[in-house]
């Protein structure tokens, strides 16, 4: 018999004892549960009533007992005795009415019930007659009246809350011995219920024990079988089968584990034969690498990490990846490379740092660059660490960082020195143009031959000079004292175009803008940059047409792109980038004024801002400038 039909016919054993058990189990529950809902809805219910009923009883003749010798009528104590008169007594009236409708006929309670209603209505009836009797105080003071309140007190009243309160004691006690009966016979159903939950348990337990030493029996020796060949198989045996005669589950099992035994053979050879290649791929890696475990055991090295930090291969596998770190950046080390056991998803917490020294076996540090890849081995998370030796790197990032200070002093000492040439030169130009004025005022009309001619070319010069100057000064101001804030391009347009109205307006250039950005720049700067390419815009137009101007913008994801399109004379190829260096000009000064220093200002705000400018144009089609704003300027 297969092994399952046994179990299952075990089990239809077990089964049959628990459903007798269920079923005796319901009976005597049902008689409990019925002994349980009349305690619930008849004893208690009419104790519960009864009592109350007592205290009623007792509570109204104190009061009226208290009214009638104290001679004061108390408001509290009348509303009270009101209340009971009018609601309680009633209430418990009804409540006793309903007892009386749950017994069978011939029941003796139903005789005091009918005693007690009776009593009630004759205490309600007397209460109410003393009530009307005793209104106000003038009531207590007259004596004939007060002799008929005590006497329907002393006799009536006294009577008849006597009697209600035996009746209500003798019907107390009658409940009282139907909750007992109740509670003995719900207290046999549980017994009931214990003694069958004890008697068919042990019949299970029993029954369980003979079962399970038969199949235990049964199955105890293909199972320790099964267990001697799977220890053979953790010892890397995998060339013993299991024999075990029959047609049960054992047998189809033991065909398995021979399966198995032989499919673990094949996989553990492959396994070996990865590890032997992973190792060679180790061994042959331009970097040095180093396997270790999450304690810094080094596990697997190869010939650049001997190289690298002067151990053999025995002595590195010997050692530890502490002995290979300077003291003072261990504990640092240790705890990244813990962190990296937790989180390997996020190595580049580690590997961007820049921090990192190993320590050769002379004791010398050099600084590293490191790469980490999580490796799994044996089941076992290993980390393989390549490392390189990033000396001469750092030797020459120390250099550019130095020679970019070194730039940088030179470029503020160029800086200074132009603002200073720039400043001595004012003095002697300005020297120059007082004596041409009083020249100018003192022998105007008075010179002869070129003599005017040639102090107006000497005066034109003097101011382009001032002009040339000037400029060159606001050049090396560019950038300097300026704060970046957010700016709404909208706004700032706005502004300037009313602050260039009258050049606008007297060319009578039409000005197309687009809505723009609100961006993060430095704000001066920026309207210098919008303003110089609008002027230039409407400077060099076309003679006889009327300067069209367009104001828009693009993005991408790491820039702004602004475009200030127009239709005038345009710039030829071999321009297009001569007109953003400094002085450069392409038209003569009597065609189109101006110093040539403004497109320089243009490309010299555009990289302060990290971005670039540049124009696409053709002679006669017009030009369209671009230039770029970095998005997130720091």
């Amino acid at each position: 018999m297969k092994i399952r039909y046994k179990l299952a016919l075990s089990f239809g054993l077990l089964m049959s004892i628990i459903l007798i058990e269920i079923v005796l189990n319901r009976v005597v529950s049902n008689n409990a549960n019925d002994t349980y809902l009349k305690l619930k809805k008849e004893a208690i219910p009419a104790m519960n009533t009864l009592a109350k009923y007592e205290a009623i009883n007792r509570e109204v003749f104190l009061l009226i007992v208290s009214k009638t010798y104290t001679q004061k009528v108390s408001f509290n104590n009348q509303n009270r005795i009101n209340g009971i008169l009018e609601v309680e007594f009633p209430y418990l009236r009804n409540e006793i009415f309903l007892l009386k409708e749950n017994l069978k006929p011939n029941d003796p309670k139903i005789q005091k019930i009918e005693d007690i209603i009776s009593y009630t209505n004759e205490m309600i009836l007397l209460i109410e007659k003393l009530n009307n009797m005793l209104v106000s105080s003038n009531d207590f003071s007259n004596t004939t009246k007060m002799k008929l309140v005590n006497s329907i007190l002393d006799n009536d009243i006294t009577k008849y809350n006597s009697s209600l309160h035996n009746q209500l004691k003798s019907l107390q006690l009658n409940y009282n011995g139907l909750l007992e009966e109740y509670q003995n016979e719900f207290s046999s159903g549980l017994k009931s219920i214990s003694n069958i939950i004890l008697i068919t348990g042990i019949l299970g337990v029993l029954l369980g024990f003979a079962i399970s030493f038969k199949m235990i029996s049964y199955i105890s020796k293909p199972i320790s079988q099964l267990r001697r060949a799977a220890f053979e198989i953790s010892k890397g045996n995998y060339g013993n089968e299991i024999i075990i005669k029959g047609k049960d589950e054992f047998f189809k099992l033991s065909k398995s584990f021979n399966r198995m035994s032989a499919s673990l053979h094949d996989n553990f050879k492959l396994i070996a034969e990865q590890e032997e290649r992973f190792k060679l791929m180790v061994e042959s890696s331009p970097n040095a690498l180093i396997l270790s475990n999450k304690y810094g055991e080094i596990i697997l090295t190869n010939r650049k990490a001997e190289e690298l930090f002067g151990y053999n291969k025995k002595e590195l596998i010997e050692n530890s990846l502490v002995n290979l770190i300077p003291k003072k950046y261990i504990y640092d080390y240790a705890t990244k490379l813990s962190y990296f056991f937790e989180h390997p998803d996020k190595k580049k917490n580690i590997e961007n740092d820049t921090g990192l020294f190993g320590l050769r076996k002379d004791g010398t540090e050099f600084p590293i660059e490191l790469g980490l890849n999580m490796v799994k081995l044996d089941g076992e998370n290993l980390v393989l660490a390549a490392l390189m030796d990033v000396t001469i790197r750092k030797t020459q990032e120390i250099k550019i960082k130095n020679f970019l200070e070194e730039l940088k002093l030179k470029n503020k000492d160029l800086e200074h020195f132009t603002y200073i040439t720039s400043h001595d030169l004012q003095e002697p130009l300005r020297t120059v143009t007082s004596f041409i004025t009083l020249l100018n005022e003192e022998y105007r009309g008075k010179l002869s031959g070129n003599g005017e001619v040639y102090l107006n070319f000497i005066d034109e010069a003097t101011t382009r000079m001032h002009q040339l100057i000037n400029g060159l000064l606001d050049y090396s101001r560019l950038g300097k004292k300026t704060k970046l804030s957010l700016i709404d391009c909208n706004l700032l347009l706005n502004k300037l175009l009313e602050d260039i109205g009258n050049a606008v307006t007297h060319s009578g250039a039409k000005i197309n803008l687009e809505t723009l950005p609100k961006i993060l720049g430095y704000e001066i700067e920026l309207r210098l940059l919008f303003q110089n390419l609008i002027l230039n815009a409407i400077k060099f137009r076309k003679k006889g047409t009327i300067p069209s101007i367009k104001i828009s913008h693009d993005e991408n994801k790491t820039h702004w792109i602004f475009c200030i399109q127009d239709n005038g004379i345009g710039i030829s190829k071999a321009h297009l980038n001569k007109i953003f260096i400094i002085f450069q000009r392409l038209h003569d000064r009597g065609e189109y004024q101006g110093t040539g220093i403004g497109l320089a200002h243009c490309k010299k705000i555009t990289e302060l801002h990290n971005g670039d400018i540049w124009v696409q144009s053709k002679p006669n089609s017009g030009s369209s400038f671009y230039f770029t704003i970095q998005k997130k300027l720091t």
